[in-house]
């Protein structure tokens, strides 16, 4: 049985169709929104720990949250991230090259200024062990002396006490 409102040409039949498919569609929509949120809210959260851990410095963590994030939803600001987790991580494994090569390089130098200075202690050594030969006229003592000096380090100083 059907009622017609002769006068717009809509029979109740009509109305009752049309107000089911509104409903219809109004629960997809309503479904839709739901599951868009969630979505949304599971991304937020990836994207808030991935940022968390950044901050932190945690930039392995933080590219696994972002890459997380790019499966929920494929956006740009988790793959940027991503660049700057590889830059981060790239940047300091190369700062810490950098320290670990002005370490062995301070080390090479403090070894080299040792060594210096053991040369120049066992020179010194030996000058005056020659100079006090020299001034005792044991010529031939202080000449073996300056040689000996001259064998460690080649200085000018002995040589002329030779030729002295």
């Amino acid at each position: 049985l059907y009622q017609c409102d002769w006068s717009s040409d809509v029979c109740s039949s009509d109305l009752h169709d049309s107000a089911a498919a509104k409903a219809a569609t109004d629960a997809e929509a309503a479904k839709n929104a739901a599951e868009q949120k969630a979505i949304q809210d599971k991304y937020d959260g990836l994207i808030a720990s991935a940022d968390k851990k950044f901050k932190d410095k945690d930039f392995e963590a933080a590219k696994s949250d972002y890459n997380s994030a790019i499966a929920v939803k494929d956006e740009q600001y988790p793959k940027d991230q991503i660049v700057a987790c590889d830059k981060a991580v790239a940047d300091a494994k190369a700062a810490q090259d950098s320290a670990a090569a002005k370490k062995a390089t301070d080390a090479e130098v403090a070894k080299n200024a040792a060594e210096q200075k053991a040369i120049q202690d066992k020179y010194d050594g030996i000058i005056a062990s020659a100079d006090k030969k020299f001034k005792a006229k044991d010529y031939t003592g202080a000449k073996s002396d300056y040689n000996s000096a001259i064998a460690v380090k080649d200085e000018q100083y002995p040589k002329d006490q030779i030729a002295a």
